[in-house]
């Protein structure tokens, strides 16, 4: 049926708020249209529109940008179409929507404004029929980007055609040039490396805090407040019931100050037990550096999902698997399970460690849902209502989290997508680059960094190991599409190195015309690949070229005097060759060569086919018997499954008649 023909009249009352644009599930609207919660799977939020019908004069600490009045016919009639729009969006995404709808809001504050300053009469923006392209071209002046353009056009095309109205097919800016500046890997490396020793300063502590617990004497008074906190912290977790206990229930019922005089610390005592905020960081961004995953990849990981699995054919390595939402794909990575550092491994550790948390919070779970319930039965006010939902659906998303860490102030935490970067006031990485260039020389440090710039790293190493291969970084990142792949290899590091190798390439190609009056193609591809070729290279590169090839491809020292026990009949002149030419027994002159593989096959087929074509006690009497093994041995030196073709394909040829063996064997002397 076409959408054509769709009963629309509910859309024809323009000044009233619309509920419903298309059949959808149900989602509790709270009795209000524009107060919507979304029904992402992961992160649900409340999408509230009300801003936009009663305007927001007085902006919230924090909020950017300035006030912007309220349009309720506008918001009424565009709700059902964003309603569609953010039906299974993530609070990110409802973000950015709400981002686009003030930024617009306010455009058409400033046009009304301008307009009356001006004695001009332009139309105030009440409904979608009075935007015109002029709201357009003032937004492209203004600088409005592509994110904030974007969700409000196309909110109003849906409506307009809702209504019977023409979409307007407004073209929004051009996706901005993204051009990464990423530092050479040499530069990347120490910021790796210190991860790695923080992530492990962080096991060592945990395996010295167990062996005090479990016994082992300590060796330091920095040991003995350590233990004298931990048992402290395992008392008041076991008086009640909880793994990381309140202040008031670590202090037992004593003041503050009288738990600080006995030498206890909250700071010490998170250290010995679960991770903390540095900790978390260490590992999470440890696991971004050896996966190249996206942040929001790992995330997303859900601890009550089978995301770490042995190998099915290995059992000493693991495969991880993560859901990328973006892309509605899984991303898989596999490694050792007796590597530390490695991504499997530290969520395992990490899971393992934090579970007396997660049951902690299981149980605050469990009781902000039954008072919710309660709350409901009631008739508790909305405001109330949308409070406690953020707190049963936050509680949720820590259950799942994989990251939860302990803060003395918050308590139990996790990681999100808006705090996994910073550390305190500033940035966790940009804390880490200024300790390390703080020890490097001036001319020596490590440029600016962020956590997304690990996985355009990790694919331009992926493209260098590869020599160049598009098509296995797209699989080693997870894309769907060639052309993101191309994105990631739109930086600056390989972009620079593309341009040395040019510069090499032409100097170099230049330079052999000039010295050598020639263009080698293989003297040239050792210049772009190691920026040298020695006087030994080249000459070895001529001794390899001079050497003569036998009928089977082996390369000839000297081809001139081949030795007595292949050859007896040769009376060496310096001018005639070896006609024999059986080079596997000639151990003094043969090269086996690269190119040597079809040549051996031959000789291999031909020696089959005489060992069973001969008396076996003629055959053990002539040499044929030790070139056929000494042709096996040079066989193992090339792949077995393209020799094994080529020593079967020689085969048919003999049994066809299209190529015909040669008798030249050599009798064995008796002994004397």
């Amino acid at each position: 049926m076409s959408i054509r023909n769709v009963h629309k009249a509910h859309f024809k009352k323009v000044a009233e708020p619309v509920t419903a644009l298309v059949a959808v599930e149900p989602i509790p609207t709270l009795n209000d249209p524009l107060r919507i919660w979304t029904k992402h799977p992961v992160k649900p939020c409340l999408f509230d529109l009300t801003p936009f019908r009663d305007g927001q004069m007085h902006l919230p600490n924090g909020s950017r940008g300035g006030p912007f009045s309220g349009r309720p016919e506008l918001i009424g009639q565009l709700a059902p179409a964003l309603r569609e729009l953010t039906v299974t969006a993530s609070d990110g995404t409802v973000r950015q929507v709400m981002s686009s709808l003030r930024n617009w809001w306010r455009l058409f504050d400033l046009m009304e404004k301008r307009s009356a300053d001006a004695g001009n009469t332009l139309s105030v923006v009440k409904t979608v029929a009075d935007l015109t392209d002029l709201h357009r071209q003032v937004a492209f002046e203004s600088g409005m980007n592509r994110a904030s353009f974007g969700p409000f056009a196309r909110a109003v095309d849906v409506t307009r055609r809702a209504l019977g109205l023409p979409p307007l097919h407004w073209i929004g800016p051009d996706e901005p040039e993204v051009r990464r500046h990423l530092p050479p890997f040499a530069k990347i490396k120490p910021i790796r490396d210190a991860l790695k020793h923080s992530w492990y300063a962080c096991l060592d502590r945990w395996e010295r805090a167990d062996q005090l617990i479990a016994g082992s004497i300590p060796q330091s008074v920095t040991e003995s407040l350590q233990l004298a906190n931990h048992l402290r912290l395992l008392d008041a977790s076991k008086t009640s019931g909880k793994a990381w206990p309140d202040s008031d229930e670590l202090y037992m019922g004593r003041s503050a100050s009288h738990f600080y005089k006995q030498g206890y610390r909250l700071d010490t005592m998170l250290q010995q037990a679960f991770p903390d905020a540095s900790d978390i960081r260490a590992a999470f961004h440890l696991c971004l550096v050896t996966t190249g995953w996206n942040p929001a990849t790992f995330l997303s990981l859900n601890v009550d999902q089978p995301i770490l699995q042995a190998h099915p054919r290995d059992e000493s390595r693991y495969l991880l698997t993560g859901y990328k939402q973006r892309s509605k794909s899984y991303q898989i990575t596999e490694g050792l399970f007796k590597c530390q550092r490695s991504a499997g491994v530290i969520l395992r550790t990490l899971m393992q460690r934090t579970e007396p948390l997660r049951a902690q919070l299981r149980k605050a779970y469990l009781g902000q849902l039954k008072e919710l319930d309660k709350l409901q039965a009631a008739g508790a006010s909305q405001k109330l209502l949308d409070a406690r939902r953020r707190v049963v659906i936050d509680l949720e998303q820590g259950l799942r989290s994989p990251w939860l860490f302990i803060t003395p102030e918050k308590g139990i935490t996790w990681l999100t997508g808006s705090t996994y970067q910073r550390l305190g006031n500033r940035g966790y990485l940009e804390q880490m680059i200024s300790e390390l260039n703080a020890k490097r020389s001036p001319n020596d440090q490590i440029p600016k960094i962020n956590a997304t710039d690990f996985r355009d790293a990790f694919a331009a190493f992926a493209y260098q190991q590869s020599g160049g291969m598009v098509l296995y970084v797209m699989r080693v990142l997870g894309h769907k599409r060639l052309s993101s792949t191309q994105r990631y290899l739109q930086n600056t590091l390989l972009n620079d190195e593309s341009g040395r190798i040019f510069r090499i390439f032409n100097n170099s190609l230049w330079s052999e015309i000039k010295l050598h009056g020639r263009l080698d193609a293989t003297v040239v591809a050792k210049w772009c690949r190691d920026g040298q070729v020695s006087v030994d290279e080249r000459s070895r590169l001529e001794d390899y070229r001079n050497l003569k090839r036998s009928r089977i491809g082996v390369g000839c020292k000297s081809p001139t005097t081949p030795p007595r026990s292949v050859a007896p009949g040769f009376r060496a002149d310096g001018k005639t060759l070896c006609s024999t030419q059986r080079c596997t027994l000639c151990l003094e002159n043969a090269v086996v060569l690269p190119e040597s593989l079809s040549g051996l096959a031959m000789r291999k087929a031909e020696l089959l086919h005489l060992q069973s074509n001969m008396p076996t006690m003629a055959f053990s009497d002539t040499s044929f018997q030790e070139e056929l093994h000494n042709t096996e041995i040079a066989l193992l030196g090339f792949d077995a499954a393209a020799a094994s073709l080529l020593v079967s394909e020689w085969q048919q040829r003999i049994a066809s008649g299209q190529h015909r063996v040669i008798h030249l064997e050599v009798i064995r002397e008796s002994p004397a």
